[in-house]
């Protein structure tokens, strides 16, 4: 018998900018370029959501108040680091709740989105204990280099983030270069995403992202970010992005990614690190490769980049055999 896996979860809105805006801002979740005007696929790590507008002619028109659809057999549930404030977060963007409860150690919650349809929140002991890893990454910072420092984000660091992050950025051409150049409207509503979430260390991806910042004038340059590719594999993913383009070429980016993986090395039981880019990325390549990290594999011409294709070149450093840049 074949084997099926759940893709997504597939909801029906009346207004789809009102909820798309929701699950972005409740839960952190990005939103793709749909041919359809009537879809949108918001998406992270961990989950995938597809919103479909039905006409007034179908359905009617949107409610005035939010009221529960309890009488829906399915509902959606996430998992959360803190059932609180995620549950004051939707309550931020137009849903309802209810009080949460406990069972079996695990607290839910009953919860909507502006629409009504019921979403459910749980918070349980391994998501607190990845928020404690967290908050113990944002105790031991800064890290101080010879010519940068690793550090928390504030709220002037995300503003001149983005700033650095145009359409027609330099760094674009080399981070991710394959991926659609957003509009301004949509590095806006990003800019006010990151806003809430990266000032506490946690990134829109589900990882953890940090900023480099020059010594002496503690100026964002750049950011850090590990995010986990495998929560029992004993590994997690690293990348690094310089987005003033003043800064390149003058070992900043390796003496950061050196900081940042010795730091995960130090703080977690981790067995090995890995970082992948694609062959035209030179930098990248070489910083790799400068830190000892050994490329393990390739996925061959995956990468389009201005009718060209490239390879996506994995690297990997176990923790036996890293050594801490000097």
């Amino acid at each position: 018998m074949p084997q099926a896996c759940l893709d997504h979860a597939f909801v029906f809105v009346r207004d789809l900018d009102v909820v798309r805006r929701f699950y972005e801002g409740a839960f952190a979740m990005r939103a793709h370029p749909s041919r359809h005007p009537d879809l949108v696929e918001l998406s992270s790590p961990w989950a995938k959501v597809v919103l479909h507008c039905i006409s007034e002619e179908i359905w009617g028109p949107a409610p005035t108040e939010v009221k529960w659809r309890d009488q829906v057999a399915y509902k959606l549930s996430f998992a959360t680091a803190d059932v609180v404030a995620q549950r004051q977060a939707i309550l931020d963007h137009g849903g309802l709740a209810r009080d949460p409860w406990t069972w079996e150690g695990t607290t839910y919650c009953e919860c909507t989105d502006p629409e009504g349809n019921v979403v459910q929140i749980f918070e349980s002991p391994e998501r607190k204990a990845r928020q404690a890893k967290i908050e113990a990454v944002q105790a031991a910072l800064p890290l101080e280099g010879p010519h940068i420092r690793v550090r928390a984000f504030t709220a002037e660091d995300v503003d001149r983030r983005f700033k650095l992050d145009g359409p027609k950025a330099a760094h674009r051409r080399l981070n991710a270069p394959h991926h659609p150049v957003p509009s301004p409207r949509r590095i806006e509503e990003d800019r006010r995403l990151h806003h809430q979430f990266l000032r506490h260390g946690d990134d829109v991806g589900g990882g953890q992202r940090v900023v480099i910042a020059e010594r002496g004038t503690d100026r964002y340059i750049g950011d850090v970010v590990s995010y986990p590719e495998d929560p029992f594999g004993g590994y997690v993913g690293v990348g690094i992005n310089l987005r003033d383009e003043t800064t390149w070429r003058k070992g900043y980016g390796s003496e950061a990614l050196g900081l940042w993986v010795s730091f995960l090395f130090a703080q977690w039981d981790l067995h090995s690190v890995r970082l992948a880019t694609w062959s035209g990325n030179q930098g990248m390549l070489g910083v790799a490769r400068k830190l000892g990290f050994e490329e393990q594999g390739r996925l061959r011409e995956c990468i389009p980049v201005d009718g060209v294709w490239h390879d996506e070149v994995v690297f990997g450093v176990l923790r036996k055999a890293w050594q801490e840049p000097t």
